[in-house]
């Protein structure tokens, strides 16, 4: 069974690096697996995790899937894979576009686009709705402490600290991304050109990425 897996894993890579090349300059350094310079510090509090744990994914290339599971480290902008939930070897498949990785609540992508200020966001991005043209997605980012060194005996030493800080856009119609905070105010200067909007607003909060999926369905239907 694992090494039908495996041949799945490199089938995929097989096939992807044959129309498109590593993104961000990665080299390959095996047949399934690469890897990028450490930038975790080994000693942390704190998590460079969305979720630690390995939820359940299908990763889809468009020609096959397979059934994984997997988590996203921000930090070193991978997306872990285990062929088997309880095993100890952890994947990392290359950066191409075409592998996606669908979680239950999202999918894990990566792109590069333009924003609204005319930056380009380049990396791995969390899809959590997408209908007719309109697009709820979000950008992992670390914010890493670094590590603090006891300067005297009064002090104490403290170890470098992750978090993940999500940054939300909102795409039209294939158009440039614009940035979201997770308030009304934000999403009623995109959506204002609905007029059934304007109840729904007052009717209800939005205050986490559901309350924002619920809004875009209403929006859309």
């Amino acid at each position: 069974m694992k090494k039908n897996i495996l041949i799945f894993l490199l089938l995929i890579v097989i096939n992807n690096l044959n129309a498109q090349s590593y993104m961000n300059g990665m080299a390959n350094s095996g047949p399934l697996k690469i890897f990028t310079k450490a930038k975790t510090p080994e000693k942390y509090t704190g998590s460079p995790y969305i979720n630690d744990l390995f939820l359940p994914t299908i990763i889809d290339d468009g020609e096959r899937s397979l059934e994984a599971f997997a988590r996203y480290n921000s930090v070193e902008e991978v997306v872990e894979i285990k062929v088997q939930k309880n095993s100890d070897e952890i994947n990392v498949l290359p950066k191409l576009k075409a592998i996606k990785y669908r979680l239950l609540d999202y999918t894990i992508f990566i792109d590069n686009f333009k924003n609204t200020e005319g930056e380009t966001i380049n990396g791995y991005m969390f899809e959590y709705f997408s209908d007719s043209g309109l697009r709820f997605l979000a950008r992992p980012l670390p914010d890493v402490i670094p590590a603090k060194e006891a300067r005297s005996g009064y002090e104490e030493s403290r170890p470098a600290h992750l978090d993940v800080n999500m940054s939300y856009y909102i795409q039209k119609d294939g158009g440039r991304l614009k940035e979201v905070r997770l308030k009304e105010k934000d999403f009623k200067s995109i959506f204002s050109d609905k007029g059934k909007m304007d109840t729904y607003f007052k009717e209800n909060k939005i205050k986490n990425e559901k309350d924002v999926i619920e809004m875009l369905k209403f929006y859309s239907e």
